[in-house]
Parts: structure tokens; sequence; C-alpha cells
């Protein structure tokens, strides 16, 4: 399993709004979590 974090992205559009400060946690070749950085799962995805 490989987990990649982005993070400092000034400003993402998921398609429905706009996050500022946001956040992109991938597992393996799947998005698993996308949102504000302060609001990152502190549990990683299985």
């Amino acid at each position: 399993m490989t987990v990649v974090l982005l993070t400092n992205i000034g400003r993402l559009w998921t398609g429905i709004e706009l996050l500022t400060k946001a956040a992109i946690l991938m597992d393996d070749d799947r998005i698993a979590w996308v949102g504000h950085a302060a609001e990152l799962p502190s549990a990683s995805p299985e």
C-alpha cells in the first residue's frame, strides 16, 4: 500500500465547491480523501 499526501494546495475545485488550503490523500491509485488541510483525518486509509 502506498499512501501519498498532497498539501499546500492554495485553491482546489472539487466539482462541487472551491476549497482553500486544501489537501488530497491518495491510497495507491485512488483518492481516499479531499478537504481542508486542517480537517485531515488522523487515521490513514485501510
